[in-house]
């Protein structure tokens, strides 16, 4: 057995039995916790507007780092009030066709979507 340092914990990950590649080998993980709820959210195809509803989102637009949707990113307009419980941003590119949930993830966390409806 081959052992190296590392200073994060790795993992060894298996796809229908068959042993994954990390990429760069490096097999980092890191948890992240998750913070606030996404409740709902509306897409307009029109506008590419994005309308997300939750509970313990956050207010400071400095601390979300990443807004995806239908796997294309999503830019909060900086005029835009963040409330805590609502969060809009527009596509910067079209999205990718199939059921998609948007992705939230702030510089303490996850939001967590299990509530969606």
């Amino acid at each position: 057995m081959v052992k190296t340092f590392e200073t994060l914990p790795q993992m060894i990950v298996n796809v229908e039995g068959l042993p994954a590649v990390c990429h760069n080998r490096t097999c980092d993980f890191t948890y992240t916790e998750n913070v606030g709820d996404l409740i709902s959210f509306t897409f307009a195809a029109d506008t590419q507007l994005v309308t997300i509803t939750g509970t313990d989102l956050p207010t400071d637009i400095a601390n979300i780092q990443q807004v995806n949707f239908a796997l294309a990113p999503c830019v909060i307009a900086a005029d835009f009030d963040l409330s805590g419980t609502s969060i809009q941003c527009t596509l910067s590119r079209n999205p990718t066709c199939g059921d998609w949930i948007p992705n939230i993830v702030t510089t303490t966390g996850t939001v967590q979507a299990s509530a969606v409806a």
